[in-house]
């Protein structure tokens, strides 16, 4: 992406959602609980802008390592 700001991610996910066929309530909410621990917050594209691109990975990066730990168990 040219920038990270709400407006391009906020793009980049309904582009994602479209070729995936997916829907917000099917990745809405994982990314909510993946970025800062609950289902309920701000918009999504706003954190994520808010986060930038290294705080992003690093926040997914350790939550698919507590989701694959939880689905190893």
């Amino acid at each position: 992406m040219e920038s990270f700001d709400p407006e391009n991610v906020h793009q980049a996910l309904e582009t994602y959602m479209q070729e995936q066929n997916l829907k917000p309530g099917d990745v809405f909410p994982i990314l909510r609980i993946a970025l800062i621990g609950t289902m309920k917050g701000p918009g999504v594209a706003e954190m994520l802008s808010l986060f930038g691109p290294a705080e992003l990975r690093r926040r997914l990066e350790r939550a698919f390592g507590l989701f694959d730990a939880l689905v190893s168990q």
